[in-house]
């Protein structure tokens, strides 16, 4: 079994107390002082890694600490947590086997992979796809800022708690409802005998109707809080990859039901790391602000521009040919290269490569494979120099 380590007081304060009806359990198998309190389970060997985790999560919150992926599927079942941590070079063979039988035995905890260090874009692209492939919430490439681990933490514990104070609302619903039901019946068997009890219990009906009421309202509000944060990026205000790949998929279902043609834009910050480095991640975080605000300036109304992941974005361009993509691409280039960039009082130049490719003018078989060649054009932009745009080749399919 793992070892058991509780943290500091956390710095979220309870919320009042909801209206429960009888025999509605708040959170099975927890106290009240848990209820509150997110439980992270930290899935690493016995490395300075788990050590750093250790050190930054330790005083904040309930860890949960396993020395492999074995021993925390062992463990998980006795004890509900809330977020999983785990070292990718954990995985071995089994890839993100482990994550997905996570996720079985605890539904909902939201899942968190460190990447390993120094991979190629190719392999950094690979590893995204696996992750999204296994629905995990975040990839987190080494080395990162604690500031970084942290915020990413809160946010997702943010969504955690929205979604349980969803599936608590629901329950109730489902209560009240029943009572609707049980109401109802009492009075049809009664109105022919009792006309005082039909309007006392019909009085019931109606605020027990209204307290649905109530609740759908406040369920409503949960589930447009909740798709938000699903389908934007916290930092950019940009849609995300998730809601990238929606737009990408309606987009290719016009293309082969009207013909209607698009094209595809990938975007990467050139050295972008180096500017982590030398200024800072609070430096680099407002680049990503900046040009997310350029980007949503600069696109004409049809076009969709979202954060992809890291320092890369993408657009998807309907109704444009892949020539007339290039221009917008390049026209994007030159005014990001224009534009003045500082942190504090330093100036920072920041420069963009592009991969650009046409839905026509290469002749793919679906939508991802669209990204795909818009992304190896990127990679030859890179390769070539950065700070420069190249269109996609059909014979890269």
């Amino acid at each position: 079994m793992g070892e058991h380590k509780h943290g500091g007081a956390m710095a979220h304060p309870h919320p009042p107390a909801p209206l429960v009806p009888p025999g509605v359990s708040m959170m099975s198998k927890r106290s009240e002082h848990q209820e509150w309190t997110p439980t992270v389970a930290l899935v690493a060997g016995k490395t300075p890694l788990r050590a750093r985790l250790t050190g930054i999560l330790g005083k904040k919150y309930r860890l949960l600490r396993f020395s492999s992926q074995e021993e925390a599927l062992q463990g998980l079942p006795s004890q509900p947590i809330d977020i999983l941590i785990s070292d990718y070079a954990l995985a071995g063979k089994e890839g993100v086997g482990f994550f997905v039988e996570a996720a079985r035995i605890s539904p909902g905890a939201k899942q968190i992979i460190t990447g390993p260090e120094n991979v190629s874009d190719r392999e950094r692209q690979q590893l995204l796809s696996l992750a999204h492939q296994a629905q995990i919430d975040l990839f987190l490439f080494q080395p990162f800022h604690p500031v970084e681990l942290v915020q990413a933490v809160e946010r997702l514990w943010r969504v955690r708690m929205l979604e349980m104070e969803r599936d608590m609302l629901i329950q109730q619903n489902r209560v009240l409802v029943g009572e609707l039901e049980q109401l109802e019946k009492q009075m049809n068997e009664k109105v022919s005998e009792q006309v005082e009890e039909v309007t006392r219990v019909n009085s019931h009906l109606q605020e027990t109707l209204e307290n649905v009421r109530n609740r759908n309202r406040e369920l409503s509000r949960m589930n447009e809080m909740l798709n938000t944060l699903a389908t934007i990026d916290h930092l950019t205000g940009l849609p995300n990859r998730r809601e990238f790949h929606a737009h990408l998929v309606q987009e290719w279902a016009n293309y082969q039901r009207y013909g209607q043609t698009f094209s595809v834009i990938m975007v990467d910050i050139d050295h972008f790391k180096q500017i982590n480095d030398q200024h800072g991640h609070e430096c680099g975080d407002q680049i990503l602000k900046k040009l997310g605000i350029l980007f949503r300036a600069s696109q004409r109304r049809q076009d969709i521009t979202c954060r992809y992941g890291g320092e890369e974005f993408v657009l998807i361009l309907p109704r444009t040919t892949q020539a007339d993509a290039f221009i917008v691409a390049e026209n994007l280039r030159q005014r990001v290269a224009e534009q003045g960039f500082s942190c504090k009082t330093a100036r920072v130049p920041v420069h963009i490569s592009l991969g650009v490719a046409g839905v026509e003018e290469t002749g793919v078989p679906r939508g991802e494979v669209l990204v795909h060649l818009a992304d190896q054009a990127l990679y030859r932009a890179k390769e070539g120099g950065r700070n420069r745009t190249e269109p996609a080749r059909r014979e890269a399919v």
